[in-house]
């Protein structure tokens, strides 16, 4: 896939079991479908400067789109950056929110890869005012789609399974991190990326998960991380998350046979070998990463 822009489709089923498949639209933008009538749908369309519309369409006529709802505020709207779509160089796919320049002057910014939670998930081209947040304190937020994210082929998705998990997602943070120390980020004009402090590694449950790795590992090019209710041990995750079933199947079985063990060892982060500032956040409550 060349972009996380969605699109929708109209299938038809014959009655001699046959199926016919109209693409209705499609775009770098989050698309939903809501309902469908003989001649019109209904749908919701998010954008990085809309939370999310009701529009409606005629199936036929695809200059007949009418907006329905108008619910984010212009001036919310206005502050909404629209990121940069980017390949890094693991040919993996990521997004870029960049900080708002300031008149003429030249402005230096550091940058932040972000994991995202899932695995099994990624980020449309719709409004997510956590990465405009951090990109108007002055950060470049970098966000890619590591394998074990979705809307890139089953291949790519799968990858994060078994052996792959905790090793190709954390490698496609390493990835994106030493991409971004090489100076392969192209600001726009007035922003330059300053990497001579390093860059950072953040993320929340699975990116959380990500950013311990990132913290421990002897191949990680981070120079600091924050880790936000991250995953931070297979056998307790296995016995106490209430999605056991789906952590069974990403780690290819359970941690307590012993086939299965030895790759959820290697999977864990080790807090013995820290090798840069970490900065840990985790509700007591979570049911999803255990806090215990």
């Amino acid at each position: 896939a060349n972009s996380v822009g969605e699109a929708l489709y109209l299938v038809s089923f014959r009655d001699d079991g046959t199926s016919a498949c109209d693409r209705l639209r499609g775009g770098a933008a989050a698309t939903h479908a809501v309902a469908l009538s003989d001649d019109r749908y209904l749908f919701v369309l998010r954008t990085p400067s809309s939370w999310g519309d009701l529009y409606e369409r005629y199936v036929d006529n695809e200059f007949s789109v009418c907006q329905l709802t108008k619910t984010m505020p212009i001036t919310l709207s206005a502050k909404a950056a629209r990121p940069d779509e980017i390949r890094i160089d693991d040919g993996s796919h990521a997004l870029v929110y960049w900080p708002p320049t300031v008149g003429d002057a030249v402005r230096k910014v550091q940058a932040v890869v972000w994991g995202h939670g899932g695995p099994l998930c990624s980020h449309a081209i719709e409004y997510y005012p956590l990465f405009n947040w951090l990109a108007d304190q002055g950060y470049a937020v970098v966000v890619p789609h590591f394998p074990g994210s979705v809307g890139f082929g089953l291949e790519f998705m799968d990858a994060v399974r078994g052996d792959g998990c905790g090793r190709a997602d954390h490698a496609g943070m390493v990835a994106a991190g030493r991409f971004v120390l090489a100076g392969g980020l192209r600001p726009p004009s007035g922003l330059v990326v300053d990497v001579s402090r390093g860059v950072a590694a953040a993320g929340h449950s699975w990116g959380g998960y990500l950013g311990l790795l990132a913290a421990t590992r002897a191949d990680t090019p981070f120079s600091c991380v924050v880790a936000s209710s991250g995953l931070a041990d297979w056998a307790i995750q296995q016995k106490r998350t209430e999605v056991r079933y789906y952590d069974r199947w990403l780690m290819g079985g359970w941690v307590y046979k012993p086939e299965v063990a030895a790759r959820a060892k290697a999977a864990n982060p080790d807090p013995a070998t820290l090798r840069v500032p970490l900065l840990l956040c985790h509700g007591k409550a979570d049911t999803d990463c255990p806090f215990s």
